[in-house]
């Protein structure tokens, strides 16, 4: 096993020695059609629903109500998320999620906006406790127009991006890890597009090892012959 996991740092990008370097841990722009990549989850109050939909010649993940959708590890600590978003009725909010931690009590932090509104409101959630930690109310968040929103995430500090420009600048340590995910208020219509997740050459080369642990016990719980990938 030492020796397969230790290989993988052969996977890492050639030329990209520097651990600052950029590598991705995850992307989606939803052009294979299915969502096998997000957990997703609807209420049982709500009729809503999250499913990969055709706009304009593009695949998208639309997101309808209350639904939700997550991806990543639990282990996943400093990243950047990139996503464009669009609100497609006036009813519409999205909730873009960072560090969601696995288990009970919910454990997450969040960036959320409402169509037609000018605020962008960065919150962190613990249990049933929801606490508001910034906003910034200079934005025009109209329907039926692409958003591209960064969360860039070191340490304790998150930077919020809205097209390209830095909105919010927060400090906070409540949670140190997590995964992605999306959320939305009831009667909300949203469209999600080229989703990525990018992370230095530490948390990327540990999410390998994480990953490669996790497909050879699987083979061994199919009852395959695992030897030869642990000798490797």
């Amino acid at each position: 096993m030492t020796a397969i996991l230790a290989s993988l740092l052969l996977l890492a990008p050639v030329g990209a020695a520097d651990p600052e370097d950029e590598y991705t841990l995850f992307r989606d722009d939803f052009e294979d059609g299915d969502t096998d990549d997000w957990e997703i989850e609807v209420p049982e109050v709500s009729d809503g629903g999250a499913s990969v939909v055709l706009e304009g010649g593009n695949n998208v993940l639309e997101i309808r109500d209350r639904a939700q959708a997550v991806a990543g590890s639990p282990g996943w600590t400093d990243y950047t998320l990139e996503v464009r978003v669009k609100l497609l009725s006036q009813t519409s909010s999205v909730v873009i999620v960072f560090r969601w931690g696995d288990g009970e009590p919910t454990r997450r932090y969040m960036v959320q906006y409402w169509a037609g509104y000018t605020n962008l409101k960065f919150s962190k959630q613990e249990g049933d406790e929801f606490t508001d930690v910034a906003f910034t109310e200079d934005l025009d968040f109209s329907t039926d127009a692409w958003r591209t929103i960064r969360v860039n995430i070191k340490n304790d500090e998150f930077r919020i991006y809205v097209d390209g420009e830095l909105k919010l600048h927060v400090t906070d340590g409540a949670f140190h890890s997590g995964r992605i995910g999306f959320d939305a208020d009831p009667d909300s219509l949203i469209h999600i597009d080229d989703v990525k997740v990018t992370t230095g050459q530490e948390l990327y080369v540990a999410d390998l090892i994480e990953r490669a642990e996790g497909a050879i016990n699987e083979a061994r719980i199919r009852g395959a012959d695992t030897s030869e990938a642990e000798d490797y």
